[in-house]
């Protein structure tokens, strides 16, 4: 294939994936509207502009998740309008075979995978955070737990008995629940100080936090040291599990090192493994999309049912969506190997394409001898 009829391939189906892209984003954009719109109704009014302002915040994050099947649309858009006008047709009487039919396609899908990976994924997580966070302030809401993880250790947020308490962990070994560089800080109901206790190590028990060598800071009072301290328990290490991040709303670019502080502090970092996982393999997944797009999308108009073979191909591709789901699921719940749960849509997508292809180029050949 020539430079020129590929470039021309490649600009065009850029060009149909960024249309399919303004029309999903439309359509999400206005179901998020009307579903803000009528959220808003019995709360706080809002304009019209912070609204959309809200809404545009979300947009990325849902189209990140549903980029593999918008390039799948635009590869069957793209290949229906070719072999409409006859232009695979043409292609194939110049002794063009699928495969170098489908080398544009799958060379676009893969600078795409790796844009949506390195750059999209990041910047709609971005977006993403700053939208829930806007929302809790304009909805009132108050999460009972905040969890974060920065270099210098875990910091977790509890609200109790009308009481934020702010917890600061370096290290942590499950299997005794010990605490090691512990600190908590109270405030009040309007974020004032009210105490800080600080502990080289603490030990959770049924009942108590039992720290040791303990500094200790209350308002309007001296600083106190002591050899031991306990207070009552309002933090377990289950809360440290289940308040964690959720592994979709990390940006790629942080998930290694949040991965290495989770190992380190003696946390299972399995969950952000298998996202980490599941990320790259998804940029690899826009390739055998397109693929499959075009074992679909290449059958001649003249052989009849291709209508029927590319409504085939859009509900074979939903079920690859739902099998990648319930494989997702499944590796949460460690069913299934990592690796597993994380290609197996990418592989069954590559087999089922790689299988279609076959049999549509033996197909033209015995037409041809």
């Amino acid at each position: 294939m020539g430079l020129c009829l590929f470039s021309y391939l490649a600009r065009l189906y850029l060009r149909w994936f960024g249309g399919v892209l303004g029309v999903f984003s439309l359509f999400a954009f206005l179901i998020d509207f009307f579903e803000l719109q009528r959220r808003t109704i019995a709360g706080s009014p809002l304009s019209i502009l912070t609204k959309c302002f809200l809404v545009c915040l979300k947009i990325p994050f849902i189209l990140e998740q549903l980029m593999p099947f918008l390039t799948f649309v635009a590869a069957l858009g793209i290949l229906w309008r070719l072999n409409h006008g006859n232009e695979i047709l043409i292609l194939r009487s110049f002794g063009l075979s699928s495969w170098r039919i489908a080398s544009p396609f799958l060379a676009v899908a893969l600078l795409l995978g790796v844009v949506n990976l390195t750059a999209f994924q990041p910047f709609s997580v971005f977006l993403f955070q700053n939208y829930q966070r806007q929302e809790a302030e304009i909805f009132q809401r108050n999460p009972s737990a905040i969890f974060q993880v920065l270099p210098s250790g875990f910091w977790i947020k509890k609200r109790k008995q009308g009481k934020d308490f702010m917890y600061h962990i370096q290290n942590i070994r499950p299997e005794t629940s010990v605490l090691e560089g512990f600190s908590v800080y109270v405030l009040d109901d309007s974020l004032g100080f009210q105490a800080s206790y600080s502990a080289e190590k603490a030990v959770l028990s049924s009942h108590k936090i039992a720290m040791t060598d303990v500094w200790i800071m209350e308002k309007d009072a001296p600083v106190q040291h002591l050899d031991s301290h306990t207070l009552p328990l309002h933090l377990t290490l289950k809360d440290l599990y289940k308040n964690s991040p959720n592994p979709q709303w990390i940006s790629f670019w942080r998930l290694p090192s949040l991965i290495r502080w989770m190992e380190k502090a003696g946390l299972s970092p399995h969950k952000y493994q298998l996202e980490l996982q599941r990320l790259i393999a998804l940029s690899v997944w826009f390739s055998g999309m397109v693929l499959l797009a075009v074992s679909c999308g290449l059958r001649s108009q003249k052989r009849g049912s291709s209508l029927l073979l590319l409504l085939c191909g859009l509900a074979g591709s939903l079920v690859l969506y739902f099998i990648r789901d319930v494989a997702y699921a499944l590796g949460s719940a460690r069913y299934l190997p990592m690796v597993l749960a994380s290609w197996t849509p990418c592989i069954l997508t590559f087999l089922i394409a790689f299988l279609f292809l076959l049999f549509l180029e033996e197909g033209q050949r015995s037409r041809l001898i």
